[in-house]
Parts: C-alpha cells; sequence; structure tokens
C-alpha cells in the first residue's frame, strides 16, 4: 500500500513487470490520483488451462475489453478529464483493449516464449 508518501508496504513482489509497477507507483508525483488495475479479458489459453504465449480473446474476454474501455471513455472522455495513461503489454490480447479506448498508451515490451 502507498499513503501518499508516508508509508510503504510491499509483500512478495517478484519479477519484471511487479517491479516496474512498484517502480512507477514509487516515482509518481505525490498527490491525489486514482490508478486502476485491471488484466486482459479472458483468452483462448485461460479457458484451456495453458500459460503464457499470445493467444487470442475469446468472446467472453472481448466483451470484457470493450466493457472496460467503455468505463475508462465515461470516467474520462464524458467528464471532459485528460485521457488516462494505459500501461500495456504488446500481446494480442491486451493490443484489442487499447484499440477500443481512447488513452495515451505505453507499451511494456516483454519477451513471450510460444
Amino acid at each position: 500500500t502507498i499513503d501518499a508518501g508516508r508509508r510503504l508496504v510491499l509483500n512478495e513482489i517478484t519479477g519484471f513487470i511487479q517491479g516496474k509497477i512498484v517502480s512507477y507507483l514509487m516515482n509518481t508525483h505525490i498527490m491525489p490520483r486514482t490508478i486502476y488495475l485491471s488484466r486482459h479479458g479472458e483468452s483462448k489459453w485461460n479457458v484451456t488451462g495453458q500459460l503464457g504465449g499470445d493467444p487470442p480473446l475469446t468472446e467472453r474476454g472481448k466483451s470484457y475489453a470493450f466493457k472496460l474501455a467503455e468505463f475508462i471513455n465515461e470516467e474520462f472522455l464524458l467528464q471532459g478529464k485528460e485521457l488516462p495513461i494505459v500501461w500495456s503489454s504488446q500481446l494480442r490480447r491486451t493490443r484489442y483493449l487499447r484499440l477500443t479506448m481512447h488513452a495515451l498508451v505505453v507499451d511494456l515490451k516483454i519477451g513471450v516464449k510460444v
């Protein structure tokens, strides 16, 4: 948890992405802000129990991406707020979401073993 710079508690942070997220959060300006965290929608491999790779989204996953984009668009565009920054990998399952929302996108380049 982060308490405006007064207290920082990290539990079992391992791996590249987790480290990058912690670094980002620790180096943000100390001011009130909302941070949304989300995974990609359901992929075909989520259904079969496989991990990794770059599978496409299922129809359910596409629906999730569309609803999340709809929420972001309503939360920011319709209320006249500054566009959000979306940190995203370059995998197919995350690109689908990026194509459906209005946002500034930061690509994280991550090696993928297929």
